[in-house]
Parts: C-alpha cells; structure tokens; sequence
C-alpha cells in the first residue's frame, strides 16, 4: 500500500508517547535517573519494535551541574533495560489497551547510542583548529 510508511512512522509516534507517560506514571521511580525514549523503531509489519531508551543523571551530579548522559557502561542504564525488558509483556499489553491496537507489536528495549554519537562529533568539532588565512595588506601603488 501507498501510505504504509507513514503509518509505520505515525505508530512509532504514538508509541514513544504512550511509552514516554507510562514509564513516568509507572515506572520513573524504580531506578535512578530520568529515563528518556529517544526513539520508537518498527518493522513494516507492525509485528516487532525496538525502543531505543537514555538516562538523565542518576549518578553523583558533577560539581558544574551539567547533566549526566549514560553511556554504555552505566550501571543505571543496565538496570532500566534488564528491568523493562524483563517486565515488557505487561508493558506490551498497557500500550496495546491504551492506544487500542488489535495487534501490539513485540517490544525490545536497547540502549540508545544517538547520545554516545553526539558526544562523539562534539569531541571531533571541538579538537579542529579554526583556519586562518593571514590578511594580505593592499599594495600602494
């Protein structure tokens, strides 16, 4: 069909944000941190979905107040995607009821690696060295 992409991408959007409330009403204080969904990614079936998760913090916040972005090793990270993914059939279900789809697909929780990449081209952008031409002085003559 014609508009299949679209509803794969308008499905994906309401399950971020079914999701997104879920685990805030439900969820938010069982780990530290502040859980985010960065991203809802299905098949073109609508039968199985990644969702791609961060956390905010959680840790020991750093003396400039910046916030924290888990990285791949974070501990408060693990624990959020061992805990959902152990838990995603019920979660599964309360998205399926809440937006009332005959068919929820099959949800996997994995870290969100967007972040990491940010970081990544920040760390690249800010070791370029601005080049400067020197300016030439008009010659009189």
């Amino acid at each position: 069909m014609k508009n299949d992409g679209r509803r794969v991408l308008r499905v994906e959007r309401e399950i971020q944000q079914c999701l997104s409330t879920l685990l805030i009403n439900q969820y938010q204080g069982e780990y530290p941190g502040f859980l985010t969904v960065g991203q809802v990614k299905l098949t073109g079936d609508l039968r199985a979905g990644k969702v791609h998760l961060s956390v905010f913090g959680g840790d020991a916040s750093p003396a400039d107040g910046s916030a924290q972005i888990a990285v791949s090793g974070d501990a408060n990270l693990e624990k959020w995607l061992a805990f959902l993914n152990y838990n995603v059939t019920e979660i599964q279900g309360n998205v399926a009821r809440q937006l009332g789809l005959r068919y929820c697909p099959k949800l996997e929780f994995v870290k969100d690696n967007s972040s990491e990449k940010i970081m990544h081209i920040e760390k690249m952008l800010h070791g370029l060295q601005p080049q400067v031409e020197p300016t030439k002085k008009p010659t009189e003559g």
